[in-house]
């Protein structure tokens, strides 16, 4: 498999990453953005959450500066407050088994696609998100 059929296959790799790299269709739904921090986090932290409220919930702490992308292709905390952490955690477990998924379908090391991902996210960042540069956190121009 060459590196731009793995490339595309991250670009195709299900809603789930699509979703946490900021899918504009998925954006616009805003199911989340008026509930309460704490029920947002309960839900997030439910099993019965949908793609579109963990989508929503993302977008919201990334719009708040509570959390951010790293060029590992995951999740980073920029502030530790209303429950980001554990969003972080959650969303970098889902990243990692489809990381996983992904590396050995392809028969290529998982840091190979965590890179691609990291590189892909960081890109895909909205202008005033905030980024991981040489292990500082900078809002994206």
């Amino acid at each position: 498999m060459t590196l731009l059929s793995i490339t595309a296959r991250i670009s195709l790799v299900g809603l789930c990453v699509t979703a946490i790299l900021g899918s504009p269709v998925l954006a616009q739904s805003n199911a989340l953005a008026n509930a309460p921090k704490m029920a947002a986090a309960s839900l997030f932290m439910s099993s019965s959450i949908t793609l579109q409220d963990a989508s929503n919930l993302i977008r919201d702490y990334k719009n708040r500066g509570l959390i951010g992308e790293t060029k590992t292709g995951y999740l980073g905390l920029v502030r530790d407050e209303e429950y980001a952490a554990d969003v972080v955690r959650l969303i970098n477990e889902v990243r990692r088994d489809e990381y996983v998924r992904l590396a050995t379908e392809n028969n290529v090391p998982v840091t190979e696609i965590e890179a691609l991902a990291g590189q892909r996210s960081i890109q895909r960042t909205q202008s005033g998100h905030y980024i991981e540069i040489d292990g500082e956190w900078v809002r994206k121009p």
